[in-house]
C-alpha cells in the first residue's frame, strides 16, 4: 500500500488537535509543564529558560542531566512532578495517537466508499447500455448518452409516436 502523502499527514495531525479530549490534555500538560518552571525558578533560582527546560525534558523522560535540583524541597517536588507529569504527557500522546489513527481510518473509508460508488455507476450504465470506453480503455459515459437519446427519437419515430 502507497504510504500517504506528507501534507495529508499533517492535516490529520492538526485536525486531531482540534479534538476536545486533545485539546484538553495539551492544555493540562502545558500547565503541568509552567507550574513546573515556576516552581524550579523561585525554589531552585534557575533563570526562566532552563526552568521550562528542565520542566520538559524531565516530563518527556530525556534527562539530560545537565540540571538537578539540589534543595530538598526540588526534590521532593521533582519526585511528584515526575510521576504525576509522565502520566498526563503519555496520555496526551495516546490521545493525540488514537485521534490520528481514527482520522486516517475515516478518511480511508470515506475514499473507498467513493470508489465502490463511482464503480457501481460505470457498471449500472455500462449495463443500460451507456457506457463506453475511451481512447485508453477507461470505461466512462462520453457521448453514449446522446446516442442512446437518439435511439429513443428513432424508436419512436418508427412506432409513430411523438
Amino acid at each position: 500500500m502507497k504510504p500517504p502523502h506528507p501534507i495529508r499527514q499533517i492535516s490529520v495531525f492538526v485536525r486531531a488537535l482540534i479534538e476536545p479530549k486533545v485539546r484538553f490534555l495539551f492544555g493540562l500538560t502545558f500547565s503541568v509543564i509552567a507550574t513546573g518552571a515556576v516552581f524550579f525558578h523561585y525554589v531552585e533560582g534557575w533563570a526562566w529558560i532552563d526552568s521550562f527546560y528542565f520542566s520538559t525534558v524531565t516530563l518527556a523522560t530525556v534527562g539530560y542531566g545537565d540540571f538537578a535540583p539540589v534543595t530538598a524541597a526540588g526534590k521532593l517536588f521533582t519526585m511528584f512532578y515526575v510521576v504525576i507529569g509522565i502520566g498526563i504527557f503519555v496520555a496526551l500522546g495516546a490521545a493525540l495517537a488514537d485521534e490520528v489513527v481514527l482520522q486516517s481510518a475515516t478518511e480511508r473509508k470515506e475514499t473507498a466508499r467513493a470508489l465502490r460508488r463511482a464503480e457501481a455507476r460505470k457498471r449500472a450504465a455500462e449495463r443500460a447500455g451507456l457506457a463506453e470506453n475511451d481512447e485508453d480503455g477507461h470505461l466512462g459515459l462520453g457521448d453514449a448518452e446522446a446516442r442512446q437519446a437518439e435511439r429513443r427519437r428513432d424508436d419512436r419515430n418508427r412506432t409513430g409516436k411523438t
